[in-house]
């Protein structure tokens, strides 16, 4: 499940910083031959995090860390140097539906570059890739999630669900004013509109959230945890405190990935009382009504 979360969060860059410089320097135009897609999200601050296609059905991502998991069932998470590693392969059917998806997004008619407006100091940059008449295309979107180009997010949103993901489930832990609710979600979370906001206020927080208020819980409350799973085993845990840290555990590891404002947490947690957890049925199946 890690890989399809991580699919979630969308992803491209041009070389904005050192790290990305070294990414940028790896690509070739012999890394573009047969390639679709490529989505590079580098933020503002931390390594870069991409997904890529290729006409084959190669899907590739681009990653620091792996997750291993042993004959046992038990994971460990292990370090590797930030580079492309393929994930699966796409059927024909699925190439098709994204040949179709990427035509849908008239690329001929979207520029090259769309700056940042307004104060976006911490928001990340979003770089689109894409190989036309063998020459690459290539799309900057600066500010995002701010800063939006509709044809992409609408292909975005088209490119999480076509490949299905075999008996993806996830557990989700969620806080509440009257106590804590839980809840199995059996389906690839990318294919549920309903956790979209939900997603996307956790992977791609505003970073000029207007919201006020306080939060009076303590530091170590967990807001938010969702255990990942494939083929029923799990692999990885996604935690949110309420100080703030967003860390991806493995047991009794902790790798703290980003640590989100006040503003950003009370952004999260009004996303998270709209769906109204405890009347979701067991298991969730299908998209609910949202309120």
């Amino acid at each position: 499940m890690v890989k399809h979360l991580k699919r979630l969060m969308i992803l491209l860059i041009l070389g904005v910083s050192a790290t990305m410089t070294q990414v940028s320097a790896q690509v070739s135009s012999k890394d573009f031959e047969g390639l679709l897609l490529e989505i590079i999200l580098q933020p503002s601050t931390g390594n870069p995090t991409g997904s890529r296609v290729f006409s084959d059905g190669r899907y590739e991502f681009l990653s620091d860390s792996q997750i291993m998991v042993a004959s046992d069932g038990s994971s460990t998470r292990k370090a590797v140097p930030l580079k492309w590693r393929e994930e699966y392969v796409f059927t024909a059917s699925e190439l098709t539906e994204l040949k179709k998806a990427i035509g849908d997004a008239n690329l001929p008619s979207l520029e090259a570059v769309y700056p940042a407006t307004g104060q976006t100091s911490n928001a990340s940059t979003m770089t689109w890739r894409f190989l036309v008449n063998g020459q690459v295309k290539q799309i900057v979107v600066e500010g995002y999630p701010i800063n939006k180009v509709p044809a992409l997010e609408n292909l975005y949103k088209r490119f999480n669900q076509i490949h299905k993901a075999p008996k993806a489930s996830s557990v989700w832990s969620v806080w509440t004013k009257a106590g804590v609710v839980k809840r199995t979600i059996n389906a690839d979370v990318s294919s549920l509109d309903f956790l979209r906001p939900v997603m996307q206020a956790l992977f791609t927080p505003n970073p000029n959230s207007p919201n006020t208020g306080m939060l009076a819980l303590e530091p170590q409350t967990i807001i938010l945890e969702i255990a990942w799973l494939e083929e029923g085993q799990e692999i990885e845990r996604t935690r949110l405190y309420a100080d703030g840290r967003y860390v991806e555990a493995l047991g009794a590891e902790e790798k703290l990935v980003t640590t989100l404002s006040l503003p950003q947490l009370l952004d999260l947690l009004d996303v998270l009382e709209t769906i109204g957890w405890d009347q979701l049925p067991e298991p969730v199946t299908e998209p609910p009504a949202v309120k």
